[in-house]
């Protein structure tokens, strides 16, 4: 009964879930006269609304994945993907780690179902590792105190833009450093010893596909 109703509604579902997440992020074009209370009762809101639509991502992998649709299992995670905006160049804002989150429980409680959806989150592991290492850069830095969110709605001179986009990977690294526990990633590794032997052929596969882009230098960006 589960997978004919599953196929019919996993699509609309998803869309839903899209736009109730773009809507949860509209906070930053409330107007001047919004008050304290009402912007307070607002967030949480939003807070309330990314919850509901990243629990709903995060069982409709998994449902995808004990049915078998790929299709339906790789739009899931894509859809996870684009609103982490990870590796993108925006500054990255509590509802886009908040999708990483999700997608590292998903690895940690789905990782049966994953299939070839690994690779895209040996990607996440990837940047979230790099950026954790450019933090623990700045926190050497007798300089730095805290990254910058940079103003990236004006078009200058191509150093100037170098120099935004410095600023903007500093700023994602410390808030990606905060929230993303390093436990969290490493357990990754460690329950791939629960997969069955199918799984742990994806999981083994995808590692050293994503490997080898990086050793390459072609396709490792998420």
């Amino acid at each position: 009964y589960v997978l004919p109703m599953f196929e019919v509604t996993w699509a609309p579902a998803l869309s839903v879930f899209s736009i109730a997440m773009e809507s949860a992020n509209g906070l930053n074009k409330i107007g001047a006269s919004t008050t304290d209370l009402e912007r307070e009762h607002m967030e949480e809101i939003s807070q309330a609304s990314t919850q509901v639509c990243l629990e709903g991502l995060r069982l409709g992998t998994r449902i995808a994945g004990l049915c078998n649709l790929e299709l339906a299992r790789n739009t899931f995670i894509n859809a996870l993907l684009n609103f982490a905006a990870l590796g993108t160049g925006k500054v990255m804002d509590s509802r886009h780690v908040r999708c990483l989150e999700c997608l590292f429980d998903i690895a940690l409680e789905e990782g049966q179902v994953l299939g070839n959806t690994w690779e895209h989150v040996f990607k996440i592991v990837s940047e979230v590792s790099r950026l954790k290492q450019v933090f623990e850069r700045l926190k050497t830095d007798e300089t730095f105190v805290s990254a910058p969110v940079p103003d990236s709605g004006t078009e200058e001179e191509d150093s100037t833009v170098e120099l935004t986009e410095k600023a903007i990977d500093e700023f994602n690294a410390q808030r990606v450093s905060e929230i993303i526990d390093s436990a969290k990633i490493d357990k990754i590794f460690q329950l791939s010893a629960t997969l069955s032997e199918q799984a742990v052929h994806e999981f083994v596969l995808q590692l050293c596909r994503v490997s080898r882009m990086e050793i390459s230098g072609y396709g490792g960006g998420v």
